[in-house]
């Protein structure tokens, strides 16, 4: 296969003959879009670019024996800016404009694709000028440098307009390994708009110095028509047209083009070109249009007396405005038929492209014009040879096309393409010498355009998890697909925006929180979390159920009463007490049964522990100090970060030097809002500056919406998503300390939602 590709390049390098291309040093682009469709029709499939709409326009004229400057070109009439240069064959002047109305192109999966676009294009093409001719138009017909006659010998000129709609098919045929294939075709409704040619194999002509104005044909047998008349209505005429092309591309290390996303493996990349390098040729504007022959004009022989063939100031004949002048009755017509066809700008072109590094290419293009010296009734684009090294990317292209044409010059050129947000721009030409000083100008040409193009993309995935944006709810932090882009930082199957306890695996049932005793209550808030105990003790056990925690319960194994440490109460014969549970008969509403102060002497059991309020109960009586009991329990592990006095943080704010931050929550919410993000990479990146070695406090708060308990937890998961947040952008672990406050520190009132904004906030400080 390398061989045949090998031989089909040196194949391509030994063309000697080429044809202007539209957009010289930029058609290659891989981010053009529709314009790269004119020299080649497989473009649009397999491209970069989803959909597109294009508008542009291009100008471009030749010439071997006529050479202008700026000035001349501005409309400056100096003669000083015309120069004449001798040549080897007959003198030449081409002109082409092309307009592209509209191109539209689509993508349906990549591998197929259509376009659609309307093109207006104009041809004047003059060649066999006899150099007397050729001499004359070089001085602009200042004088009439000849006087005598002169030879001319295949003596063409064509002019042709049509209106061009062109529906395009590609497709992919291959893609396996390192191997691409790609076609595609283009079918063209031509609408001719007018069209003209004067063609004279031999013959005589000269100019007429008496009256300064004509130049004549003297002798010679002439093919003539036009499909205008002065005194008739356009007659515009259909034809049809095609292109066909086809694009080989070798794909070295197809793998490094594969990614994985939202829990797919193996995906194509579309978004950036892969190829090593791309060869492809095409057959583009095979075609014809039939026209009718006005009634003015027919193919004739002057051999008698001369015919005014076109004003001096009109410049070389024109056969659209030769129409308007009758052919002298005494001129000899020629049986010729009432209609002729007019053939397309038919070319071969052939190109390759070979990607130097990353964005840099080398490229060079050539187009074999398929048109043959006697073909009268046809126009064509003149010869030109680049080779054009390019820088792409999405946002910005850049060509430096240099070309050697048909008329033996060699020009520098330039293209650039701009891109923001889809919509595109793109200029250039393939001749700049004259901004680096040259005066003669032979060749002028330029185009420019604009576009709108949807590119291909990887979707983004800002936190790199795998788990693209647009179905990631947690974009800013990587977690893994089954959780849809959340991180589960301590594994328990709960993601952290849904977990209270987001560094101990828990249950759904508490949240995601722990409870190792099973007790009902979660680790968090519980105070003997090894032993399973009641919510009124603030999860310690009771095992005599008397009310009284067995580490303050001097007989933890009998039941008594809380006033007297949990041992049964011995009548003192001060008042009546029958059941002597330390609660007088008189507001004992359970005189004969033992039961709990904080029960009105009545017995605490399962049918009513729920009901009974102790916690308001205790902030009147705790004759045990059960509180202060239970921190004397040798298992307890509370969390050393939680702060539960205002000195520490007295105590951070006098070494406060550095940086703050607010970061702001929604209600009820634990997710870091995405300009937070940004706010926090600013602050990093203004601490990384000042001081490497900067410590961060975290301090989490809410508003007082909720149970102070559930505010604490709130609080607390806050400001360990911030801690991880800055974990994530590389500050150490050690480097952080956790703090949270619940409802208990507002910013501002909580009587209003605009207060209660505020306060639902984790404080970031950067201290030394």
């Amino acid at each position: 296969m390398r061989t045949i590709l090998t031989m089909l390049l040196l194949a391509l390098c030994a063309q000697l003959a080429f044809a202007q291309q539209l957009y010289t040093g930029l058609d290659a682009d891989n981010y053009l879009g529709y314009a790269s469709i004119h020299s080649q029709p497989a473009s649009i499939s397999g491209s970069l670019i989803k959909f597109g709409v294009t508008t542009s326009a291009g100008l471009f004229n030749i010439s071997n024996y006529k050479a202008q400057n700026v000035n001349h070109l501005l409309g400056y009439q100096d003669n000083q800016a015309i120069k004449f240069r001798e040549h080897s064959r007959g003198g030449y002047r081409h002109s082409h404009t092309s307009t592209d109305l509209i191109g539209l192109k689509y993508e349906f999966n990549h591998k197929f694709a259509l376009a659609y676009g309307i093109r207006m294009r104009v041809f004047n093409i003059r060649e066999g000028i006899p150099d007397e001719w050729a001499l004359n138009d070089a001085k602009n017909y200042s004088d009439n440098a000849v006087l005598t006659s002169f030879a001319y010998n295949r003596l063409s000129m064509q002019r042709f307009r049509y209106l061009e709609h062109a529906l395009t098919v590609g497709g992919v045929l291959v893609e396996k390994g390192e191997n691409f294939l790609k076609a595609g075709l283009s079918l063209k409704l031509i609408n001719g708009i007018n069209a003209g040619f004067l063609y004279g194999q031999s013959g005589t002509m000269s100019f007429d110095n008496t009256t300064g104005s004509n130049a004549q044909l003297l002798s010679g047998d002439m093919n003539f028509g036009s499909s205008n008349d002065p005194q008739e209505l356009d007659q515009r005429k259909l034809g049809f047209g095609t292109s066909v092309g086809m694009v080989y591309e070798f794909r070295p290390n197809p793998k490094q083009y594969l990614y994985d996303m939202d829990n797919e493996t193996g995906i194509v990349r579309y978004d950036v070109p892969k190829y090593k390098f791309r060869m492809g040729f095409a057959l583009t504007d095979i075609g014809r249009v039939k026209f009718t022959k006005a009634s003015t004009t027919h193919d004739f022989r002057n051999d008698t007396t001369s015919i005014d063939a076109v004003s001096y100031t009109s410049g070389l004949i024109d056969p659209i405005l030769y129409t308007q002048q009758a052919v002298a009755p005494t001129a000899l017509r020629l049986p010729d038929k009432p209609t002729w066809s007019m053939n397309l700008p038919a070319s071969l072109n052939l190109q390759f492209d070979y990607k130097i590094k990353d964005k840099w290419y080398a490229n060079y293009s050539s187009a074999i014009p398929l048109h043959f010296p006697k073909d009268k009734n046809g126009v064509y684009l003149k010869m030109i040879h680049t080779v054009t090294p390019r820088y792409e990317s999405a946002f910005f292209g850049a060509a430096l096309p240099i070309s050697i044409q048909a008329n033996g010059q060699v020009n520098l050129g330039g293209a650039v393409r701009f891109q923001k947000k889809g919509a595109t721009i793109f200029i250039g030409s393939n001749n700049i010498t004259p901004f680096l000083g040259k005066r003669s100008i032979y060749n002028v040409s330029a185009f420019a355009g604009a576009s709108f193009n949807i590119l291909y993309k990887v979707p983004r995935d800002r936190d790199k998890d795998k788990v693209s944006d647009g179905v990631d709810e947690c974009m800013y932090d990587p977690g893994p697909w089954v959780l849809k882009g959340c991180p589960d930082t301590d594994k328990d199957s709960i993601p952290d925006k849904e977990d209270n306890c987001i560094y101990d695996p828990g249950t759904k049932k508490y949240r995601g929180c722990p409870d190792r005793d099973g007790d009902g209550i979660i680790d968090l808030n519980d105070q003997c979390p090894d032993h399973a105990g009641l919510a009124v003790h603030y999860g310690c056990p009771d095992k005599d159920r008397d009310g009284v925690i067995d580490v303050a319960d001097r007989c933890p194994d009998v039941p008594g009463i809380e006033l007297n440490n949990g041992c049964p109460f011995e009548n003192r014969g001060c008042c009546s007490d029958n059941d002597g549970d330390g609660i007088s008969n008189e507001v004992d509403e359970c005189p004969e049964v033992q039961g709990s102060v904080y029960n009105k002497g009545c017995p605490i059991d399962s049918s009513n522990i729920d009901k009974i309020p102790f916690q308001h109960a205790k902030q009147e009586l705790d004759p045990n100090n059960t509180i202060e009991k239970v921190d004397e329990i040798v298992d307890v592990k509370r969390d050393a970060t939680m702060i539960m006095n205002e000195k520490e943080i007295a105590d951070a704010e006098k070494n406060f030097e550095l940086y703050s931050l607010n970061v702001y929550f929604k209600f009820d919410d634990a997710t870091v809002p995405a300009n937070a993000q940004d706010e926090i990479d600013a602050l990093i990146t203004s601490m990384a500056k000042a001081n490497k070695d900067a410590q961060f406090v975290i301090i989490g708060h809410t508003d007082y919406e909720g149970s102070e308990n559930y505010n604490l937890i709130l609080s607390r998961k806050r400001s360990e998503i911030v801690r991880r947040t800055l974990v994530n952008r590389g500050i150490p672990n050690n480097h952080i300390r956790v703090y949270y406050f619940g409802e208990w520190q507002p910013l501002k009132s909580n009587d209003n939602e605009r207060g209660r904004q505020f306060n639902r906030r984790v404080e970031i400080r950067v201290m030394k």
